[in-house]
């Protein structure tokens, strides 16, 4: 039973709300911070006896080590009290467990949102496994063990039976995990290592593709239950579930390699990768971002919308047109992060070498450097599109919204988002006039344009900036404190990818994403086949003739 009820405050700081989870020997809690307004924990109370006393320790101290975005961090711990209860304070994961997910589907997970979530599985397994001095074996991996937060990010938690692999020993403590999941050295003696915790993610993907059923009990390949599903991602599930340690994957990266040759793209081994125009066609939807004026944040937009979408389907493609001065692969730290014989899809090669994907996001930045670069046009546009295989297509195309270029994408998309910021003397300038009068156009030509308020602060003008438009926005972005840009900068990473910042944005997002998705549809979009690319294909054909 819960021992804090509503109201409790831990340690003068922690005020409950509610019972978040309770399992056999711990409650979780969500809890309000008296110190920092506004910010929310997970709070999760451990009974035990004085022998657990050394395993809750251990795992608040390893926990408190760990630095990973797939993991929660841990702000404050509290050893055992007079009633034999210790508490630990991590970041509270607003989302759903992947078993609730999994539920939310039906019991019918698409196969690409799983492989998604297995690929950020195992860059959380390789940094435990082999970006430590000390290795971590996590041993309990479970959809009821990951979540998903508002970004499409997984999250694992509950570290408590996970242990520091130990080279020169020979077994376990304890040989602890959970029946349908855990690996069979787990249950006879020997010692877990690596190949343990990717046995689990092998076990939890065979769940989810086979509509629930558990390896150990149909002990039945996964294509021999599911013909209809990739043979190359059955064959990487059936090397995750082998009896033998040696016969499995040797590691998180191997697994990863495997499922990143499957999932649809150049290279990948699904025949859905290589389906003809008219299927392929099908889901994706075009959505252009452009801004008002420089500086309004066209690029931002676009980005934060992409990590929306893609956690709601599992897929989404970030474009940026080639015009003016391309940034998106300065701000994606793209000399660091683009895969090794990356190639843009401005040059000659139309982007043919390796897809640049992260968490389900494919990005495809233009050339930042200057020079002379080949014109994107229709036919050029399609075979990309195609290329693509994703739900949603976000083109990033800055301030040009007058190019004939800009126009054709523009006259393709299914929405245009025109993006503003509260520096309204900007507004006064012609070209922001010009702009404004081309949105009208389209959108008195039955064109869906939605106006995006960007780095919205609290003033007292605010009513009267949101008012100048011609049309009320349909969402309102926050500004972002601009120490946490820097801070993320000199980390190399993107400010949208702090929790917090990420559940913002999302949330913002959350009146158009509402519009584009609905929980019920596998991750697909609800709207009906896109007509952008029929429109091309016809005028391919008529240009041709």
């Amino acid at each position: 039973m819960p021992r804090l009820q509503p109201g409790a405050v831990l340690a003068g700081r922690y005020r409950m709300v509610r019972v978040l989870g309770v399992g056999g020997m711990s409650t979780v809690y969500l809890a309000d911070d008296l110190k920092l307004k506004g910010k929310r924990w997970a709070v999760k109370e451990q009974r035990h006896d004085a022998r657990d006393l050394g395993r809750i320790k251990a795992e608040a101290e390893m926990l408190v080590r760990l630095d990973h975005v797939h993991l929660p961090h841990i702000v404050d711990f509290f050893p055992p009290d007079a009633d034999g209860c210790s508490y630990l304070v991590m970041d509270y994961i607003e989302g759903m467990t992947l078993l609730e997910w999994f539920e939310r589907c039906g019991r019918q997970a698409p196969a690409e949102q799983v492989a998604a979530y297995a690929l950020q599985l195992c860059e959380l397994l390789h940094y435990l496994h082999e970006g430590r001095r000390e290795a971590i074996v996590y041993r309990d991996l479970k959809p009821s063990n990951v979540m998903i937060d508002g970004s499409g990010h997984v999250k694992l938690v509950d570290f408590g039976i996970a242990r520091s692999y130990k080279a020169d020993s020979a077994a376990d403590t304890m040989q602890i995990g959970t029946i349908g999941f855990a690996a069979p050295e787990q249950f006879k003696g020997a010692q877990t290592d690596a190949r343990s915790d990717l046995y689990s993610l092998g076990a939890m993907m065979y769940f989810l593709l086979s509509g629930g059923q558990h390896y150990y009990t149909a002990r039945k390949s996964l294509r021999h239950l599911k013909p209809s599903l990739p043979e190359a991602l059955c064959a990487a599930v059936d090397k995750l579930l082998r009896e033998d340690p040696a016969e499995r994957f040797q590691s998180a990266r191997e697994a990863k390699r495997a499922l990143e040759r499957w999932r649809p793209g150049p290279g990948g081994s699904d025949p859905a990768s290589r389906a003809a125009p008219a299927e392929a066609a099908a889901a994706p939807k075009l959505i252009v971002v452009g801004a008002l004026y420089a500086g309004a944040g066209a690029t931002f937009t676009a980005v934060a919308l992409s990590k929306a979408l893609a956690a709601g389907t599992g897929g989404c493609a970030v474009i940026e047109r080639s015009a003016g001065e391309p940034e998106l692969f300065a701000q994606l730290f793209g000399e660091k992060r683009a895969p090794g014989g990356y190639s843009f899809y401005t040059d000659e090669d139309g982007g043919a070498g390796p897809v640049w994907e992260e968490d389900g996001i494919a990005w495809y930045p233009a050339r930042p450097d200057a020079g002379e670069r080949p014109e994107w046009g229709a036919e050029r546009r399609l075979r990309l599109f195609y290329r693509m295989k994703k739900p949603f297509i976000v083109a990033d195309i800055g301030t040009d919204w007058l190019s004939p270029e800009a126009k054709e994408l523009i006259e393709e998309a299914d929405a245009a988002l025109a993006v503003f910021d509260p520096l309204v003397y900007k507004l006064e300038s012609p070209e922001a006039a010009l702009r404004l009068s081309e949105i009208r156009s389209l959108r008195e030509a039955g064109k869906p344009v939605h106006y995006i308020a960007n780095k919205a602060v609290r003033t007292g003008g605010r009513s009267e900036w949101l008012s100048l438009m011609p049309e009320p926005a349909s969402c309102v972005l926050p500004a972002i404190d601009f120490a946490a840009v820097v801070e993320a900068c000199w980390q190399g990473e993107l400010v949208h990818d702090k929790p917090e910042i990420s559940r913002r944005l999302a949330a913002a997002l959350r009146p158009l994403t509402a519009l584009w998705l609905t929980p019920n549809s596998g991750g697909k979009p609800i709207w009906p086949r896109w007509a952008g690319i029929p429109r091309l294909y016809g005028k391919m054909v008529r240009s041709r003739t």
